[in-house]
């Protein structure tokens, strides 16, 4: 019978939101099964699971990201979870930040991750350690993890055994250079202390493994540990896992290790599809323990190098409590969904496209806050103050400047821009005087640089000469080989419309990298513009090093203004606040417009109308200026609408329960359900003529509560 009805009118985005509770309701159809990939881009998964949530993360490459979520797989999973910024790495070890990993050790929660300056020699490991208990919280840098050798290290992770030792696996380099990467163990006295020497439990020996064994994985079972490392290079399709086993848990003994002498886990075809790259991996089981997962990264396609996304398939145990991860599914099969994780209802009623642009602009068509099922979205990618498109990310992975969407999922898209660059190698410089070519200097660009003795007035100089082809601002930068010989006050003149300069670098330091010879320099289209090095130091015995000039379009450049998203006409509830919008480039300034009349004070990109009633009906429009230029947004119209609402509401021995809505006249209802208040399935729509629409739901079973909301469209 009927027991309870709770009712609760909430007008959002002209939507009103009721639940009805009772005990009999219809049972919502629901998906028992998904596809891969659960992240569309991603490399390097890394998930742990803790009091009933799964924490994931991956590379972006400048912080560290956590994702929570209650199961894997669905709406509610790890793919549809906000990624938290949780820490971001300290100068000047904050480039290329690669495979982090959260793992919790003696009661903290520890971050570990590959970074280095921007070269790729230095890359080192490091760790975090939470100041809170929310994996999600505060993190404190602990410092650098490394052993006595201090060389190339990276995909750094923690073997707890039974007793509680620690024991720190990387990839690193045999030595100072690259060319092989094996596997390392040490002890560790803590989570970020290393304390003693490495020892080599793994090298390439097998053509499988090319000369690469990276991204350590720990499994243990009855008493046996495995290492599952990835092997070959990570942006071929010959990327695969190969496994590592231990019996006598002597993990410091490297003959205690055994290598398989095939790959566990590599590139795969059949006629569903094929898999390829696939490695990485890390490992959890099911919310109710009764399944393990791998989570892997592989490649979007043949040939995309490290064009990946993240997946998830389940894994079994050999005889010999090794794990057996068979063969890497195409994402065109659907998967059982994994052990005990609530399916996701479906239809889902709308999906949201979050668009992205960098330096550039994008436009959608049409533009909306969500998107039915099906729905087709235009994306155009405008260039803009002489940024070019390069192409696009996320959901989306082409060159096309104008693509379309369809709406299957929530999607991500991301429209990516270039800044012209031009540089201009020694060999490329004209050069007066005596210089003397050189390859000595690891720290050159390129095969060679040249060098010319110092002296008190300017008998050798090196000019570097730019074609223009996009006028505007540029950066400039130079870079050099340093030493103790080196001019500690080597000049540079910089000539670009609006006169010269001249920066005095000290050569005998900081080499190898580019450094800053002037910012925001105007160079006009062509020639006209230079940078000179010359040799009159007035120091004795040193040399000035020429070798390579940048010039880098900056990103603050003189344009006049570009809508590239107008505000949109909307019906509004009386009472209700609104909000219109303008999105535009150029650093401009903006002012509303109201039926022809200016907004006094209204002169940012949002404009909110507070208690919305008749007399704030009309158009709205927003002009947008700066020096440069003067545009005008599109008429954006707001009408008045009836606070949508429940009238009444009857149940019926039958089973049929009827209820009233009232709404605005002529407009179109969109009536929707949900047991979660997250997922929500399309019941029916209605043109209400009259501002009253009759709503009828038939039988209901196996359903405690349900909630339902009208959305005017």
């Amino acid at each position: 019978m009927f027991k309870n009805v709770a009712l609760q009118e909430n007008l959002l985005r002209r939507a009103t939101l009721f639940c009805l509770c009772w005990m009999f309701l219809t049972n919502v159809q629901a998906s028992d099964t998904y596809k891969n990939p659960i992240i569309g881009d991603g490399a390097d998964p890394w998930v742990i699971q803790k009091d009933g949530f799964y924490y994931y993360t991956q590379t972006t490459g400048n912080d560290v990201r956590i994702r929570k979520a209650a199961q894997i797989t669905g709406t509610n999973g790890l793919g549809s979870a906000l990624a938290v910024k949780v820490f971001t790495p300290l100068l000047p070890n904050n480039k290329n930040v690669w495979a982090p990993e959260l793992h919790f050790l003696n009661g903290k929660w520890y971050i570990y991750y590959a970074a280095d300056d921007g070269v790729n020699a230095n890359h080192r490991m490091y760790v975090a350690e939470s100041i809170t208990s929310d994996p999600q919280g505060l993190y404190t840098f602990k410092g650098k993890i490394y052993d006595s050798t201090d060389r190339w290290a990276i995909d750094g992770t923690v073997l707890q055994m039974d007793n509680g030792s620690l024991y720190f696996l990387w990839s690193g380099w045999p030595g100072s250079v690259d060319g092989k990467q094996n596997i390392y163990i040490a002890s560790m006295s803590n989570p970020w202390t290393i304390d003693g020497p490495r020892v080599l439990l793994s090298t390439p020996t097998h053509a499988w493994e090319g000369w690469i064994h990276e991204g350590p994985q720990v499994i243990k079972r009855n008493g046996k540990i495995f290492i599952v490392y990835s092997a070959n290079a990570s942006w071929t399709d010959n990327y695969c896992l190969g496994i590592l086993t231990n019996t006598d848990g002597n993990v410091l003994n490297t003959n205690s290790w055994t290598k398989s002498s095939t790959p566990i886990f590599k590139s795969y075809s059949d006629l569903n599809g094929s898999v390829y790259g696939p490695g990485h991996g890390s490992f959890t089981q099911s919310v109710d323990g009764a399944e393990d997962l791998i989570i892997y990264h592989a490649a979007k396609s043949s040939g995309s190098g490290w064009s990946r996304n993240v997946r998830v398939q389940r894994f079994s145990w050999n005889p010999d409590d090794s794990p057996n991860f068979d063969v890497p599914i195409p994402t065109s099969i659907p998967l059982t969904v994994p052990s005990g994780e609530k399916p996701a209802p479906t239809p889902v009623t709308t999906y949201t496209l979050a668009v992205n642009a960098s330096h550039g602009a994008v436009r959608a068509s049409p533009e909306q806050l969500s998107y039915k099922p099906g729905s087709v979205v235009t994306l155009t990618a405008y260039d803009y103050q002489g940024f070019r498109f390069t192409g696009w990310t996320g959901d989306v992975w082409t060159t096309n400047q104008s693509i379309t969407v369809t709406m299957d999922r929530h999607k991500t898209a991301t429209a990516n821009f270039t800044r012209p660059l031009v540089l201009i190698d020694n060999p490329n410089a004209s050069f007066t005087g005596t210089w003397t070519l050189s390859t000595n200097s690891t720290e050159r660009f390129g095969p060679d640089y040249h060098y010319a003795r110092t002296s008190n007035s300017v008998t050798h100089s090196a000019r570097f000469t730019p074609n223009i082809s996009t006028a505007g601002k540029y950066d400039v930068y130079t870079l050099y080989s340093s030493g103790s010989n080196r001019s500690a006050f080597a000049p540079w003149l910089v000539s670009a419309q609006g006169g010269t300069n001249t920066v005095y670098i000290n050569q005998k330091e900081n080499g190898g990298s580019f450094r800053t010879l002037a910012t925001e320099r105007n160079f006009a289209q062509g020639t006209s513009g230079f940078v000179q090095l010359s040799n009159n130091t007035g120091e004795t015995n040193s040399v000035v090093i020429a070798d390579v000039v940048a010039f880098l379009y900056s990103t603050n450049q003189d344009a006049a203004p570009f809508i590239f998203s107008q505000p949109l006409s909307q019906t509004v509830a009386v009472g209700s606040n609104v909000t219109l919008q303008v999105r535009a480039l150029g650093t401009p300034g903006y002012q509303w417009i109201f039926q022809d009349q200016i907004l006094e004070g209204a002169t940012t990109s949002m404009l909110t109308i507070a208690n919305f009633n008749s007399q704030n009906e009309g158009q709205y429009r927003v002009v947008v200026s700066n020096a440069l230029g003067v545009v005008t947004s599109s008429n954006a119209v707001l009408r008045a609408g009836s606070p949508l609402r429940l009238s009444s509401l009857f149940w019926h021995p039958s089973g049929l329960s009827e209820f009233q809505m009232i709404g605005a006249v002529g407009s179109n209802y969109v009536l929707e359900a949900s047991e979660n208040l997250q997922d929500w399935v399309q019941l029916e729509t209605n043109l209400s003529i009259n501002g009253f629409w009759d709503i009828t739901i038939g039988n209901a079973t196996n359903v405690s509560q349900r909630f339902y909301r009208a959305t005017s469209h």
